[in-house]
Formats: structure tokens, C-alpha cells, sequence
């Protein structure tokens, strides 16, 4: 294309990428990489512009298809994790209960102890002395 005379091309200017132009500079030159990129660009579109819409339309759905079916694994896993928490905080919950009901008939048996210790005089009230010749 340096060989064309300047009224059979046209001058653009683009502003691109650096790492983008780094590499079509390693590969091509900028004028030929433009000139195809473009040249490729309209073999594809020349047909019937109306058409590419519609298979990228028909992509895009596709994509938002894969989208969901992935969302949809990921929600049964998180599901099927949530149910076995479930599942340990339940068994958990009972041994808590279990264990609350034991310190509850242990209180109830100090409790009744004590009952029986204050009935038997074994205890005395506070500041309660005996006179000094009771030995028991």
C-alpha cells in the first residue's frame, strides 16, 4: 500500500490500544493490519448487515443461557452446602438441649438437697449462735 498515490487511499487516524499496536507492529505493519482488519470487517457484514445482528443476537442468548445454567449449578451447590449446616446446627441444637435438661435435674437435686439440709437444721440460719453449752 506505500505505493498508492494519495488520491486512490484515504489518511485515518485511530486511536488503539499501546499493547494492541505493540503487537501488530511485531507482526505487520499498521497501514496492512488496518487495511485487512477493515477489508475482513466488510466481507462479513457486506451480505446482509440485518443477518450478523441476529446471530449475535443468537450468541448473546446463548451466552446468557450458559449464564444461567452456571448460576444455577452454583445455587444448588450453595444449597446442598446450606442443608448440611442445617442439618449440624439441628444435631447440635438437640445436644445442647440434652444437656441443658441434665444441668436442670442437677440444680433440681442441689436444690432439694439443700431443702433437706435446712429442714435437718444442718444449716443454720446466718448469725445464728448456738449457746455455749450445746456441743451438736
Amino acid at each position: 500500500m506505500p505505493d498508492e498515490t494519495k488520491e486512490t487511499s484515504k489518511r485515518i487516524n485511530v486511536r488503539i490500544p499501546i499493547e494492541l499496536y505493540s503487537r501488530v507492529v511485531q507482526s505487520y505493519g499498521i497501514t496492512e493490519a488496518v487495511v485487512q482488519g477493515l477489508e475482513r470487517l466488510l466481507d462479513g457484514t457486506e451480505q446482509n448487515p440485518q443477518d450478523t445482528s441476529k446471530e449475535t443476537n443468537a450468541g448473546l442468548v446463548i451466552n446468557l443461557r450458559d449464564w444461567i445454567e452456571s448460576l444455577e449449578e452454583q445455587l444448588k451447590v450453595k444449597d446442598s452446602q446450606l442443608e448440611i449446616i442445617d442439618s449440624r446446627m439441628e444435631d447440635r441444637i438437640k445436644n445442647l438441649e440434652e444437656q441443658l435438661r441434665v444441668k436442670d435435674s442437677q440444680l433440681e437435686k442441689q436444690a432439694v438437697h439443700i431443702q433437706t439440709m435446712i429442714q435437718q437444721r444442718a444449716i443454720e440460719a446466718p448469725g445464728a449462735k448456738k449457746p455455749w453449752w450445746q456441743f451438736w
